[in-house]
């Protein structure tokens, strides 16, 4: 994305810590924490800018919580396809999670079938990784051994580190963001997550929440050509959080 970036400005990047070696009831507050005093010993005071995808998401989410609960400045916060919860999705009533269990079951069917037709093996892998990797720990070793069989490393987002991640999921509720978020979506989504569009943001943010969508699924959207049109509509966002004098955008 940062090379997709049309705007002239310095992106850093913050490194993922190495959970293997951390206590396994780590949180996402603790995280937060901690990369905090990474941006702060580069940058001791707002305004700040931040974006963050998938699990990132909620990490970014809760260092910009912090720093405006401090009184700093938030001029950007920028989800990539980040749901506020893993429970934002309950108030569905069993009849209704099995109808759109099946459209998504024949939408993928399909979307397999024409990779498969066309030798595409690594994306049927791909976006059959993020559907296993919901499972239980089951689905886990299941997903090791076929990744042996067929030869493709197995996804980082299959990985055990991935167990610790849903525990943080479970664990965290996000609180007030002293701001306004923007949202962006892929345009190859699960019928579920478009029962709310906001995938659980919309009580959070003090000054509202934007959406905006991108082509490609919840592993492609950060890929090219599809991360370009993102970095294209972040932009605005990006230029008016630059002249903005107020927290939000």
């Amino acid at each position: 994305m940062a090379a997709a970036m049309q705007v002239d400005q310095l992106i850093y990047g913050l490194r993922p810590l190495n959970l293997d070696t951390t206590d396994m009831n780590l949180t996402i507050e603790q995280l937060a924490a901690n990369y905090l005093q990474q941006v702060c010993s580069v940058q001791e005071h707002g305004p700040y800018r931040f974006a963050g995808y998938s699990f990132g998401g909620l990490v970014a989410y809760e260092m910009a919580t912090l720093l405006a609960n401090r009184g700093e400045e938030v001029g950007l916060l920028a989800l990539m396809d980040t749901g506020a919860q893993l429970k934002f999705r309950r108030n569905l009533s069993s009849d209704e999670r099995k109808r759109l269990r099946k459209i998504y079951i024949a939408d993928r069917a399909k979307k397999y079938a024409r990779n498969l037709i066309e030798g595409r093996v690594d994306k049927i892998w791909l976006d059959a990784s993020q559907y296993v990797g919901r499972l239980k720990p089951i689905g886990w070793k299941i997903a090791q051994r076929v990744s042996q069989i067929l030869g493709y490393p197995l996804p980082k987002v299959m990985r055990s580190q991935s167990l610790m991640f849903t525990a943080m999921l479970r664990s965290y509720t996000p609180k007030e963001f002293r701001g306004r978020l923007v949202l962006f979506r892929p345009e190859e989504r699960s019928p579920e997550d478009d029962v709310d569009p906001y995938l659980g943001w919309h009580q959070y943010p003090k000054y509202g929440i934007d959406v905006q969508f991108v082509p490609g699924s919840h592993a492609t959207m950060m890929q090219m050509p599809n991360v370009a049109t993102m970095a294209r509509k972040l932009a605005p966002y990006l230029e008016h959080s630059l002249n903005s004098k107020h927290n939000g955008f």
